[in-house]
């Protein structure tokens, strides 16, 4: 399975990406071991930078007379509030986007057959809807089909989950969010600093898989151990006052 999805890995980066990407990796163990932890915080900080990229960018592609900065504060501000009150509902959003990508990843292992992957060029007149389109055009016709059931199955039981298992869908987020960082950022800083210690992933497609399992179980269950639950959170009762004589 790493055979077919190092394809998609960038190749021949700087120095600088080179870098980052180690800190991408540094980040995903970050996240995978203590993110639930801080996750209201986390959540509303990628939501207020989200709102104010977001806010910027509207008026233009509306064509609206708006200031840009205020939409940007606007947009945080929006954004960010229902971060922070809506904490259930952006965490089920969050695991429904990462079992979407997980849903995609997988679909393209198991279902492109012979054909290779190609980023599509990007110059000065790409906008994010030609890139969607040339993405969408590159694909298989078998992966084409079977992506859309896949990736909205995936979508809906991340979203369900945080729903009804609020606890479990936190740690769950970050476990396999840190794991997929882990996993993606240090197989391409190996790829491109240390490609002879790629000889230590396993050979065979059952044992990566397992050793992905493990890794985002284990993380779970760290997490779970370090993350307060709704009833220790709770503020204790007061003591019975002893009543007098």
């Amino acid at each position: 399975m790493v055979e077919q999805l190092l394809p998609l890995l960038p190749k021949e980066i700087g120095q600088a990406a080179l870098y980052a990407a180690m800190f991408g990796t540094l980040v995903g163990a970050g996240l995978w071991l203590v993110g639930a932890r801080f996750s209201r915080p986390l959540i509303t900080l990628v939501a207020v930078s989200a709102g104010a990229v977001i806010g910027r960018m509207v008026p233009a592609w509306m064509g609206w007379t708006v200031n840009s900065m205020a939409a940007a504060v606007g947009g945080a501000v929006v954004l960010g509030m229902s971060a922070f009150l809506l904490h259930r509902v952006w965490v089920g959003i969050g695991l429904g986007v990462l079992l979407t990508c997980w849903a995609a990843l997988a679909t393209w292992a198991t279902c492109h057959g012979d054909a290779a992957w190609t980023w599509p060029a990007v110059d000065a007149s790409t906008t994010v809807a030609s890139f969607g389109d040339a993405i969408w055009d590159g694909l298989p016709e078998r992966v084409r089909t079977i992506l859309p059931y896949a990736c909205g199955g995936a979508a809906m039981s991340g979203f369900l989950a945080a729903l009804l298992w609020p606890r479990v869908a936190v740690v769950l987020l970050y476990s396999a969010l840190g794991a997929s960082l882990l996993v993606g950022m240090g197989l391409t800083a190996i790829e491109n600093g240390r490609p002879e210690w790629m000889n230590i992933v396993p050979a065979q497609t059952w044992a990566q898989v397992a050793t992905l399992v493990v890794i985002v179980v284990f993380g779970a269950m760290v997490q779970w151990q370090l993350s307060p639950s709704p009833k220790s959170s709770a503020p204790n009762p007061s003591p019975a006052q002893p009543k007098a004589d």
